[in-house]
């Protein structure tokens, strides 16, 4: 049986705990700038203006998703298959989708808000101590992020 409206959906599964509600920021703080500068990897959900998805891996060393300030991060572009999903999906919608993740750890950081791509943008003195590799970086501002527990990860 298909389940429509969304009420007939919370009959079912009911709704979210207050915790669940308030534990949602809108804004990076020290949790969540603290899990970011971990974390090796995270996934890249994007949307075309046609509604078609994509959800990309991207990863580097710990922290190679830099923090510009308490609302903006920055994803280096590094070189890839050039089919650039995600990049063109930013630019058509802007709007992205983050889970973060650190190997052994069994909680997630997951980030929406708006993006748009940067090149030859001033954003690439934040990875002055690296090599830089990227071709762009995908600017971020979030919206809502909050820590997903272990029961996330529960098999």
């Amino acid at each position: 049986m298909d389940i429509n409206p969304e009420a007939n959906l919370r009959d079912i599964c009911g709704t979210p705990k207050n915790r669940a509600e308030e534990k949602a920021l809108s804004h990076l703080e020290k949790h969540a700038i603290s899990f970011i500068s971990k974390s090796p990897f995270v996934t890249v959900s994007t949307v075309a203006a046609s509604g078609r998805l994509d959800c990309s891996p991207r990863g580097g060393e710990p922290g190679f998703v830099k923090v510009h300030d308490d609302r903006n991060l920055l994803i280096p572009d590094d070189k890839s298959n050039n089919k650039l999903d995600s990049l063109i999906n930013v630019i058509e919608t802007g709007q992205v989708g983050c889970l973060f993740l650190i190997p052994g750890i069994d909680e997630a950081l997951r980030l929406d808000g708006s993006a748009i791509v940067s090149i030859g943008s001033k954003l690439y003195a934040y990875f002055s101590d690296e090599k830089v590799r990227s071709r762009s970086l995908v600017k971020v501002e979030a919206n809502e992020m909050f820590l997903l527990c272990s029961k996330a990860f529960a098999c």
